[in-house]
């Protein structure tokens, strides 16, 4: 992913770094407590994948609106694109922030509750391991950020997306947003649905 200068080649590379922090869950298996099987390691894996749903699907779709529009893929392309068209540059923060694990997005959550079921395993390695990764990916998700606002967009360089893509970013931004801050509902469904995997 750091090497990509493709758009969607580098958010399908960092899908598989993604998927090494479901791995990390899948890791904890249920183990027997105090209070019967604890299902930590599957319910965070559940509550990451709900919320990693829309963040990626979010910024995979901004990618294809400016292809569809402008037959734009490489991230110098990108250039000055989130300040000609704010809709776009505002999603993708949103989708990016997440994806990274920054509060007070859903992705936070998500990684948080990875973290805590590793490091309440004592898989201390693997914990180090996951925040190191999350540091790497801040530096090839900010290259797109970076490209959007401060880099000058092509002199005379005038569009907007269709209101169909509109619509679809703000049903996609707005879980993200929400469920980083009132996480409970989704939170409840996962861990009811993480027991499911230790009924007898």
């Amino acid at each position: 992913a750091l090497v990509q200068n493709n758009v969607k080649r580098m958010l399908a590379y960092s899908g598989i770094a993604n998927a090494g922090y479901i791995l990390m869950g899948c890791c904890v298996l249920p183990v027997w407590g105090e209070n019967g099987y604890e299902v930590d390691g599957i319910f965070a894996v559940l509550f990451f994948l709900a919320v990693y749903l829309f963040a990626n699907l979010g910024a995979f779709v901004v990618a294809i609106a400016i292809a569809d529009h402008l037959g734009k893929e490489e991230i110098d392309e990108y250039a000055g694109l989130g300040r000609v068209v704010p809709i776009l540059g505002v999603s993708m923060c949103v989708f990016i922030f997440s994806l990274v694990g920054l509060p007070p997005l859903a992705g936070f959550v998500g990684k948080f509750y990875l973290f805590y079921a590793v490091i309440k395993s004592q898989l201390y390695g693997l914990a180090i391991v996951g925040v190191l990764n999350s540091v790497v990916s801040v530096f090839y998700y900010v290259r797109i950020l970076r490209m959007m606002f401060l880099a000058e967009a092509p002199k005379g360089l005038v569009f907007d997306i269709s209101t169909h893509y509109k619509a679809v970013l703000w049903m996609l931004m707005i879980p993200v947003l929400v469920l980083g801050v009132y996480f409970a509902p989704l939170s409840d469904v996962a861990r009811a649905a993480a027991q499911v995997f230790v009924l007898p």
